[in-house]
């Protein structure tokens, strides 16, 4: 897949690639037709349809490959670290079909405020639901288990999977509508809001002139500059959380209040559909004791494919698990080994054919894996016990969870 060059009529034209002078002209056409008329101004949901109808367009299935840098200050994982202009960076890909997601992605940088690392020895980051299992694996080089963990869960709720992942833990949700405070995009957050409105006259945004929305809720104000000229998509977004009702219905953050911004967007035109790429967002959070933070970053589509194989691609196997990593199932008492896509106790003998759609809960003796692997299985078992010791001294509470407070995967003693 070949990278693309941006259209940033909607945002900071600044550094933009040239166009040829026909392509301009082609471009200006398109513009002063989508150029709205003081007389032709729509309703709130009016607007809020024709985005809708564009981002179901987008999000019934891609392939997308992203880069993100941030800068972050403040409170880290819900106080127990403090950052100063702490500054990481991304790079992955996001995978979705309307049933399926699979999001991974290296991180490195200033994980720690005191802690550098390198791009060579990123931390990487993988949360999968295949339509029936949910993967969250993660390993980190410089640990004292670099192969990493990873944890089944076959029970989960399917849609608040998808929810996590676009809302919380993927850095370029604002430019698929999902904005600070709700699992839902935006427009199905308004779409039985009453009081909304639509200011009278259009604003500028870049190049564009886009109806502005102003929406205010329980929970928010929003205001939502649309953009007709690029498929009524978002030109720039605003939300202020006030605090009276918890973010993301979690009770222990009731009283938090929040800035949210997306700005500066760019799209890219694929077969007649303009797709938002590129941002610059914004994340300020205060807490009711006193702490803060602030984090912002920008982020960039590298590669999209809208409507990809996926099957070919491979794109919703658990393929980058690594052989011998530790690893816990939902349901099942213990820490296991992953190999070969099945995971196995210290014996050898099957807990789970993730090749089948059931566990083997049987009281019976389980079966081995084939001899082949035995042997290498094995040796590879030795290796799993000296990690498995080290495993033990930690919590016996401990499992991998998101972190919706950095939008990372990690471990979280709970």
């Amino acid at each position: 897949m070949a990278g693309f060059t941006p259209d940033c009529l909607a945002g900071n034209t600044a550094g933009a690639p040239g166009k040829n002078q026909s392509g301009v002209l082609d471009l200006l056409k398109k513009y002063q037709a989508a150029k709205p008329k003081a007389a032709d101004t729509p309703t709130a949901a009016e607007l809020l349809n024709r985005y809708a109808e564009t981002q179901d367009k987008i999000q019934r299935s891609f392939l997308i490959k992203f880069e993100a840098s941030s800068v972050h200050s403040g409170v880290v994982f819900g106080g127990s670290l403090r950052a100063n202009n702490q500054k990481t960076s991304l790079s992955g890909e996001l995978r979705l079909d309307g049933a399926r997601i699979c999001y991974r992605y290296y991180r490195w940088g200033q994980i720690e405020q005191k802690r550098l690392v390198s791009k060579e020895n990123a931390s990487y980051y993988s949360y999968l639901w295949d339509g029936r299992t949910c993967f969250q694996y993660q390993r980190h080089p410089e640990s004292e288990i670099p192969a990493g963990m990873v944890r089944i869960d076959q029970n989960p709720s399917r849609e608040q999977i998808a929810h996590d992942i676009l809302s919380l833990d993927y850095m370029g949700g604002g430019l698929l509508g999902f904005l600070y405070g709700r699992y839902e995009r935006i427009d199905k957050v308004l779409r039985d809001v009453t009081g909304l409105s639509v200011r009278q006259k259009t604003e500028q945004v870049g190049e564009s002139d886009c109806y502005v929305i102003d929406a205010q809720t329980q929970a928010a104000k929003y205001t939502l500059w649309i953009d007709p000229a690029h498929g009524c998509n978002i030109a720039k977004a605003v939300v202020h959380w006030t605090g009276n009702l918890p973010a993301y219905d979690m009770p222990n953050w009731t009283g938090k209040t929040a800035f949210n911004s997306v700005e500066n967007i760019c799209f890219k035109e694929i077969t007649d559909l303009w797709v938002p790429i590129e941002a610059d967002i914004t994340l300020n959070r205060n807490w009711p004791n006193g702490e803060w933070t602030r984090q912002s970053w920008h982020h960039k589509v590298t590669e999209i494919v809208l409507n990809p194989n996926h099957d070919a691609l491979r794109s919703f196997i658990p393929d980058d698990v690594k052989n011998g990593v530790v690893a816990t199932v939902s349901g099942i008492d213990g820490k296991y080994t992953w190999q070969d896509g099945c995971v196995v106790d210290k014996d050898g003998k099957l807990i789970l054919d993730r090749r089948s759609t059931e566990p083997n809960l049987s009281a019976e003796p389980k079966p081995e894996l084939p001899s082949p692997n035995h042997s290498n299985l094995l040796d590879l078992l030795r290796k799993y016990q000296t990690t498995q010791t080290k495993v033990e001294n930690q919590s016996s509470k401990e499992r991998i969870v998101h972190f919706p407070e950095d939008r990372s995967l990690g471990n979280l003693l709970i």
